[in-house]
């Protein structure tokens, strides 16, 4: 095999197929082309998360995790050479397992988890005590001097912050694992006493969920402000529903049965590239939990809202045939789909205008109407239904403390028999 094309880092369409010609005339065995073939696609797999460029003085340059500063070659064939020795020849470190690691971790969890999984790497782990030094030699001692620098990096880190950079690190390790690089992850029995963290943010019950004044002088603006655009209108299903703010945005008229009920079925959720990379939204036909697949018994208020909708979208030009969604936004001239990003705006607006000191969200919105339920006596297995949660544990988390006037009565209760 005394080819020059064999050395190439990415073999173009035209040496593949001088390969094959070259296995045809018997000048090249099957199984070296078979496993260069299979070398090129790794290469171009490695070489996919790194964006080569070239600088002003001609140079290719780029920036890799685990070097602090840029390769820098004259050609674009060495830079490329550089990173792939380092993924063949190099001691295994968490960065240099890293861009492996990232194929894998993108099929096992949600793409906004997985950016916020990058972004834990980037910040607290690629540059950082450990990011360079071989696996195998890490102990638990660096865990500890690790854990000082997320601190120096961050130093009004809360726990739960730590703990969730701290997982993605125990992800990583469990890589290696996984690969037979190391036998065990010696940051599992990495302990942090609370006192060394932030106190949390303590968020009232009572700023969790809307008012009874506050849900009014909402829905009232949300009003205001439909008669040419029914899309407000969604914060005020939402109240009447507690529905998911991706259910909503990806009902159809064809989801509402005879004017009286509700088929909650598919949901708009973000839509992301191959990569992980945030990419607009999009509908999927499923609920976020199979529970979520749910029928809701619209109440006359809800059933009333639906036809004012319709009416507005008609006179709009909207489309209100059954395959149509019941929210749409206009975007270059044509009507699509709405997302959650036409509805959080605008109830954080309204949240301001109606003179609100805490600006709730339309998931406050969700816990408003699971709150409002369980106070006014609805079982709590009946609530969980309504609300489509997987568990009866969900919807007891949902349910918020609402003041109550009577502490003094219940507080002399304890005074009652001394």
């Amino acid at each position: 095999m005394n080819n020059d094309k064999l050395n190439t880092i990415i073999m173009s369409d035209a040496t593949i197929s001088d390969l094959q010609q070259q296995v045809y005339d018997g000048k090249l065995r099957t199984e070296d082309f078979t496993r260069l073939v299979e070398e090129n696609m790794n290469n171009k797999l490695i070489l996919k998360n790194f964006q080569i460029k070239q600088a002003p003085d001609g140079r290719y340059w780029v920036r890799v995790p685990w070097k602090k500063g840029a390769i820098r070659k004259t050609t674009l064939k060495a830079v490329e050479q550089e990173i792939l020795k380092h993924f063949k020849e190099g001691i295994p470190t968490l960065n240099s397992i890293y861009v492996e690691y990232k194929q894998f971790r993108l099929l096992q969890i949600k793409p906004a988890t997985f950016r916020k999984d990058v972004k834990n790497f980037e910040n607290y782990i690629q540059h950082s005590p450990i990011g360079n030094k071989p696996i195998s030699e890490l102990t638990i001692k660096d865990g500890y001097q690790w854990y000082l620098y997320c601190k120096k990096e961050k130093p009004d880190m809360k726990e739960k912050y730590f703990n969730n950079v701290k997982g993605t690190l125990n992800s990583l390790m469990n890589y290696a694992i996984d690969n037979q690089i190391i036998k065990s992850n010696p940051f599992e029995k990495l302990k942090i006493d609370p006192d060394q963290f932030v106190p949390p943010t303590q968020r009232r019950d009572c700023d969790k969920v809307f008012s009874e004044q506050e849900q009014k002088k909402i829905i009232d603006k949300c009003f205001a402000e439909s008669s040419d655009c029914a899309i407000p209108l969604g914060l005020v299903l939402l109240f009447y529903t507690g529905m998911r703010s991706g259910e909503l945005c990806a009902l159809k008229w064809c989801d509402v049965i005879d004017d009286k009920k509700l088929h909650v079925q598919r949901q708009v959720v973000e839509n992301d590239d191959q990569d992980g990379n945030f990419n607009g939204y999009k509908v999927v036909n499923h609920t976020k939990s199979k529970s979520g697949d749910r029928i809701l018994v619209l109440n006359t208020n809800a059933q009333n809202l639906l036809k004012t909708i319709k009416r507005i979208n008609f006179k709009n030009g909207i489309g209100i045939s059954q395959d149509d969604f019941i929210f749409q936004r206009k975007v270059n001239d044509e009507y699509v789909m709405c997302n959650t990003r036409s509805f959080e705006p605008r109830l954080k607006r309204f949240c301001r205008e109606v003179g609100m000191g805490e600006l709730k969200s339309q998931h406050d919105i969700r816990r408003t109407v699971i709150t409002n339920l369980y106070y006014k006596g609805v079982p709590l297995k009946e609530i969980q239904r309504i609300a489509g949660h997987g568990s009866l544990n969900q919807t007891i988390d949902y349910i918020k403390f609402k003041e109550s006037n009577k502490d003094e009565e219940y507080m002399e209760l304890l005074c009652s028999n001394l």
